[in-house]
Parts: C-alpha cells; sequence; structure tokens
C-alpha cells in the first residue's frame, strides 16, 4: 500500500513539476508568439482610429460563452430587454453593449453595487447620455 501511495505522489506531484521546471521562459515565450502569429481561430476588428493602427481580436468560441452567458444572466432583466436575447454567431453582443447598459449590468453582477443603478441612463438615450453611461 505504502508503495502504492508513494507512486502516485510522484505521479500526481513530483513528475508534473520536473516538467514544468524544465521549460525554459524563452521557450514558452516562442510557442506563446507562435501562436499569436498564427492567429487561428481569432477574428481582426480594426479599432476606431485609421491613424493609430490599433487592431483587437477575439475568438468566435469567446463570443459564443459570452454571449450565452450574458443571455442567461440578464434574461430577466427588465432594462436589457431591448437587446436579449443576442444571437451567439452574429455580432449582437458588439451592437449591445453600444449603449452602456449591459456592460453595467454584468459589473454589478461581478461585483454587486459597484455602480449605481440610479445613475444608468436607460430612457431618451442620446449620444450624451450613452456617453455619461459609459463612464460610469
Amino acid at each position: 500500500m505504502a508503495f502504492l501511495c508513494s507512486l502516485i505522489y510522484l505521479n500526481t506531484c513530483i513528475l508534473p513539476l520536473q516538467i514544468v521546471h524544465g521549460l525554459k521562459s524563452s521557450d514558452v515565450a516562442k510557442t506563446f508568439r507562435k501562436a499569436i502569429n498564427k492567429k487561428e481561430g481569432l477574428r481582426n476588428v480594426a479599432g476606431t482610429s485609421e491613424q493609430s493602427g490599433t487592431q483587437h481580436s477575439y475568438s468566435e468560441e469567446e463570443k459564443v460563452a459570452f454571449v450565452n452567458w450574458i443571455n442567461k444572466a440578464l434574461e430577466k432583466d427588465a432594462d436589457c430587454k431591448h437587446v436579449l436575447p443576442m444571437d451567439p454567431h452574429t455580432d449582437d453582443l458588439f451592437t449591445a453593449m453600444g449603449d452602456g447598459i449591459v456592460l453595467c449590468k454584468m459589473i454589478n453582477l461581478s461585483v454587486p453595487d459597484t455602480i449605481d443603478e440610479r445613475t444608468i441612463n436607460k430612457k431618451k438615450l442620446t449620444p450624451f447620455t450613452i456617453q455619461v453611461t459609459h463612464t460610469l
């Protein structure tokens, strides 16, 4: 029995540690760089400024997971009815974030009462009120 316990300990604790410690940071960096350069499964979106040359990327799997989570978490929230449910296979997620309401609600789901619900502009949305909601 002691031999079996020692074997299990060796396989589950010692060997994985040796593998991890055997990795060099330069090897990890090279592998990571290769994965980023391939951009497999990533969708690139240009930033809002043509001059800055910024780009943002996300994977379709992440987008689908976020949309499904938001749909479930906020399905009964009356303030989000105008954008929910979102279709995970379209760009509904990005459109829904436009007025800032869903984003504020998600922040409050993560850390309750971070944003005072009374300060979220929900009616008569104008560019000014949307900008105010974005700054909350």
